[in-house]
């Protein structure tokens, strides 16, 4: 068994050889398993997760910030995998209960994603496989990767689950790389930062010319919400709302948060909005 130490847990990790029985934490760490292969060695994920376990009932033991410690028990695994992103708090306190996780950095860009598909296939043993994965996923990046000249690129808002966190993103994020790929140009990837919710004059200041908007569940995304969303932030005027350059879509349509290997299927997605917009 080795030893690894993370950064997140400023700690030790103990990481068992080829593990039969690995729990998520995380989306995106559920679909790298899940592509490498390692659906049956999963044996517990989040409510989150359910998108990416193609069909299969795995047992949820957690939530954004709960973990169901009698599930956990029962499902008795051997390493749990999460990201360094929303659960950090999460893996900080299964760690100190004695479990062994292991958090994986949050992507700040497209090359990160690759980069933890090798990690967590040389974690779990399967570094060979993910290998082909990430060249795999990288080749095809390449060939979804959109050439547009910056002028004749949308200026885009996104904004991730309005209300519930309104959260957009920065420089600092894959989201921006990936707004990038598809022929557009995030208006804050300037900013060194990483998710963030945004000061409406800023965003009116900046004036995009497209917004985006993901909501977690059909509900939510009401087009009233959205007016009622543009009224209250004063946005009326901006170039994207008057002409009426607004996507709204369902965060299992435009998965925009999801870093795993199918974020280059998110750029085609995005590319093809941005054309039906007239971009």
């Amino acid at each position: 068994m080795a030893k690894i130490f993370n950064e997140l847990l400023n700690g030790w990790v103990d990481i068992p050889e080829k593990p039969k029985r690995i729990a998520s934490l995380s989306p995106s760490v559920t679909a790298i398993l899940v592509e490498l292969g390692l659906m049956k060695e999963l044996v517990g994920a989040t409510c989150w997760c359910s998108p990416y376990l193609k069909g299969v009932e795995t047992p949820v033991f957690a939530s954004v910030d709960k973990v169901d410690y009698k599930r956990l028990r029962e499902i008795k695994p051997e390493i749990i995998l999460t990201t360094s992103g929303i659960h950090s708090n999460l893996a900080l306190e299964l760690h100190s209960k004695g479990y062994n996780i292991f958090p994986i950095p949050l992507p700040n860009n497209l090359f990160g994603i690759f980069s933890n598909i090798l990690l967590i296939g040389t974690l779990v043993g399967k570094q060979r496989k993910a290998r082909e994965l990430a060249t795999n996923s990288w080749i095809e990046l390449e060939s979804s990767t959109v050439d547009v000249k910056y002028e004749k690129r949308p200026r885009v808002y996104s904004e991730m689950w309005p209300r519930k966190f309104s959260i957009t993103c920065g420089g600092l994020t894959f989201i921006s790389d990936l707004i990038y790929a598809a022929g557009g140009y995030n208006i804050f990837s300037e900013k060194p930062l990483a998710y963030f919710t945004a000061d409406s004059s800023e965003v009116a200041a900046l004036n995009p010319n497209l917004m985006i908007f993901v909501f977690e569940k059909l509900q939510e995304m009401r087009e009233a919400e959205i007016s009622s969303l543009i009224n209250e932030r004063k946005w009326n005027n901006l170039e994207a709302v008057k002409k009426g350059k607004i996507v709204t879509a369902l965060e299992s349509d435009l998965p925009l948060a999801h870093s795993g290997p199918s974020s280059v299927k998110t750029i085609k997605v995005l590319h093809a909005k941005f054309k039906e917009l007239d971009f």
